[in-house]
């Protein structure tokens, strides 16, 4: 048995001494006071009623109501099962400068210390997004790939210094290159890059690698450190109790870093990202993680978790009975006959109780009795009736002749009964002297197969009446299934053959009756092939329909994009005060003109869009969509009317309210749930990839191979490898040691990257 909550029981033993001291407190003042009132008396029975023994023992009750309560809280389990889950989030690479400048002091303790305070902050607060760490100074190195493991994360940001990497200088050029390799296997509309630097690139060209990041719609978020104006010196690293130093370049002269916040702006804007100046005052955190929560969240995993089985319910019960048996009993002396009523009544309540498996197991019982459906005929295979109500269900007999099989089966599917199959299934194993029945039974199990084709397609209409599109999609994909298992059946039963026999009046009859079903198999041969051209065009249109509103809905958030690029940044350069009035504007209009498209043409490109999703809204009789797509339209227009004022703010308003009505359709909020198992993406973590390469079985020197084993033994040691679970001692010291040996390669790397640049010259490496 483990608990959820344990810490919970850190509580039981304080609460239960204090329940102790206070009764032997209330023992000893009772004594006290009777010992005041009766004197010698006070020990006399005739004079006293209470029971010692009676209370002692209600007192033991409650203590262990107290802790059986504790235990309840503290959620304990035994058992797992299987939960489904879906994983939702926005990917995010953090570019972290660790050249020899973030050690300046001009932000309280360093600009280092300040930029991992930020990054600890930012992933606290974004909780279902994945993370991914680039450490950059002359080069850079991914330190973690995109992961949704908080606290791994968390470690590699611990481990970061400016000896992460061997080569000094800043070089943004080859740090943005580096996030583009990390996200060419996360594509998506989710993404972003977190630059946090203090911008003084002495290497490379940071402006270089902004075509990519264009062309992939990558906005860079940017998180300036340091001042503009006023420059910082470089202390150098000494140990305690040394003489403070800071650094000089060959010529002697101290080095001096400032925030090249001009470069910084270019590549925010030039992305259509932000960027801001953090500082102990004001780190400037909530402009950022505003950013990052305007981007579109996507699932990135999917799969089933082990949720723990609670049991609390136990013990809360056990503590309600425990409680009411405490509340009946009487401290006062009490006959024989009370003692057994008492007894009686708390033996009685205790057998009233019902088990929690019995009634699992009735819930059970009640599910598996069956549910008739009604169905409608396809075509006219067989004569028009009036549907029957759905009538109880009934256990079926199976025949032993196929003629009876058959005529039951009929019956059973005039009265729309899902059993009707069972029989014509029957009738066909029976009857393979009788080809005749053998013909009409696959007729017959054609339709029934036609007919859930049929009402598959009206569930997929009500589902698109709904917005429900990926539902829809699903239950056509059933009817074409069910079209196909039909048509097997139509197949079959046009290729019954008759033996021919001289002199045989039967066999002249039975060749009448097989003719005879061929050319209805054969008229519902037909109707299948129009209802599969009609499912396939309807299937057609919705997969247009969705990639329609997923198209709208993308360029409505470029329209946001683009407006929130061309905002005036007049509060921003408030804050820093840095900038004067005529340098503002010459800026605005630099990063302006650095944009090909406006806001303008992006709003008439997203109304463009909306207006092709009205229309094929309303062929589809998607009357919900089309009201949305209109209004939707509508407020675009109004951003239209707002963004020609320069009223980027309520232009803002109205393409959000845009984008509410075209997400609430069915490709944001239903996702495919066709399969259970489902990869993950190609950019999650690289570790994953590599246990899949190595066995389990390799230890020892890494470099050691071992013969592969023969497909026989393979064969057979794959079950039992399947069905064993894994200690979660084992596993917890796998993982250790994988963790341990990671931490070694990387550090195997670095080690390396510092051989290979041992010679190379820099001649600022800062």
């Amino acid at each position: 048995m483990n608990f959820i909550n344990i810490q919970f029981f850190w509580l039981v033993p304080f609460i239960l001494i204090f329940m102790i001291l206070l009764y032997w407190r209330a023992r000893v003042r009772r004594k006290t006071i009777l010992e005041t009132l009766l004197g010698t008396r006070a020990a006399d029975p005739a004079h006293v009623k209470v029971s010692l023994s009676r209370r002692l023992f209600r007192f033991i009750l409650l203590l262990a109501v107290i802790a059986l309560l504790c235990t309840a809280v503290a959620r304990p389990f035994w058992g797992t099962t299987p939960a489904p889950y879906e994983a939702q989030g926005r990917d995010l690479i953090v570019l972290f400068d660790v050249s020899k400048s973030m050690l300046a002091e001009d932000i309280k303790p360093s600009r280092l210390e300040h930029a991992k305070w930020f990054l600890r902050e930012l992933v606290e607060h974004n909780s279902g997004d994945r993370f991914g760490l680039v450490a950059f100074s002359g080069n850079a190195f991914l330190e973690c790939p995109l992961t949704s493991d908080k606290t791994s994360f968390m470690q590699y940001i611990d481990d970061l210094d400016t000896s992460s990497i061997p080569l000094g200088g800043t070089n943004l050029q080859v740090a943005l290159e580096t996030a583009m390799q990390a996200f060419k296997a996360a594509e998506g509309s989710n993404r972003a890059i977190i630059l946090i630097s203090d911008g003084d690139e002495l290497t490379g060209h940071g402006l270089d690698a902004l075509k990519e990041l264009k062309s992939r719609q990558i906005p860079l978020f940017i998180v300036g450190l340091g001042d503009p104006d006023t420059p910082a010196l470089i202390p150098i690293v000494r140990g305690h109790g040394q003489t403070p130093a800071f650094m000089r370049d060959k010529a002697g002269k101290l080095v001096k870093t400032r925030l090249n916040e001009k470069l910084m702006r270019k590549l925010a804007a030039a992305t259509g990202g932000v960027f801001v100046r953090s500082s102990t005052a004001n780190s400037n955190f909530k402009v950022i993680q505003s950013r990052i929560k305007q981007l579109l969240p996507e699932e990135y995993e999917k799969g089933e978790r082990s949720r723990p089985v609670e049991r609390f319910y136990y013990f809360l019960t056990a503590a309600a009975l425990l409680a009411g048996l405490w509340l009946m009993l009487s401290e006062r002396s009490q006959s024989k006959v009370r003692n057994f009523i008492t007894a009686f009544i708390a033996a009685a309540l205790l057998s009233s109780v019902p088990s929690r498996a019995s009634a699992q197991e009735s819930g059970q019982e009640a599910a598996k009795i069956p549910f008739v459906k009604k169905t409608e005929p396809a075509g006219k295979p067989l004569q028009k009736l009036v549907l029957k109500p759905k009538a109880e269900t009934e256990k079926i007999q199976l025949e032993s002749d196929p003629v009876i099989a058959y005529n039951s089966g009929r019956q059973l599917q005039l009265a729309n009964k899902p059993e009707a199959g069972m029989q014509y299934e029957q009738a066909i194993n029976l009857a393979e002297s009788k080809p005749e029945v053998r013909a009409y039974s696959f007729q017959n199990l054609g339709v029934i197969k036609h007919q859930t084709a049929r009402q598959e397609v009206g569930k997929a209409m009500g589902m698109v009446k709904q917005q429900n599109l990926d539902g829809a999609l699903r239950q056509l994909d059933g009817a074409l299934v069910q079209l196909k298992l039909a048509e097997e059946m139509y197949v079959k039963s046009m290729s019954t053959k008759v033996p021919i026999k001289k002199a045989s009046g039967d066999a002249a009859k039975t060749a009448v009756k097989i003719k005879d079903v061929k050319n209805r198999t054969a008229v519902n041969q037909q109707i299948l092939l129009n209802d599969r051209e009609k499912i396939k065009k309807l299937k057609k249109m919705i997969e247009e329909l969705k990639k329609q509103q997923q198209k709208a809905r993308k360029k409505t958030q470029q329209a946001k994009d683009k407006n929130q690029q061309q905002k005036p940044q007049k509060q921003q350069q408030k804050k820093t005060g840095q900038q004067p009035q005529n340098q503002q504007q010459k800026q605005q209009k630099k990063d302006q003109q650095s944009s090909p498209n406006n806001a303008q043409q992006a709003l008439s490109n997203a109304r463009n869009e909306v207006k092709k999703l009205q229309q094929q809204a309303e062929q589809l009789q998607q009357e919900k969509m089309q009201q949305n797509a209109k209004q939707a339209d509508q407020e675009l227009a109004k951003a239209q009317q707002a963004e020609r004022k320069q009223q980027r703010d309520a232009a803002d308003k109205h393409i959000d309210k845009a984008l509410k009505y075209l997400g609430d359709s069915s490709s944001k909020n239903n996702k495919k749930q066709g399969n259970n198992k489902q990869q993950p993406k190609k950019g999650d973590n690289k570790d994953q990839q590599q246990k899949q390469k190595q066995p389990e079985s390799q230890q020892g020197d890494k470099n050691s191979r071992q013969l592969p084993k023969p497909q026989t033994q393979q064969a057979a040691a794959q079950p039992e490898q399947q069905g064993k679970e894994l200690d979660k001692k084992q596993a917890a010291v796998l993982l250790k040691m994988m963790a341990g040996n990671e931490k070694k390669l990387r550090q195997a790397l670095k080690e390396r990257q510092k051989e290979m640049y041992k010679n190379q010259q820099v001649e600022k490496d800062w």
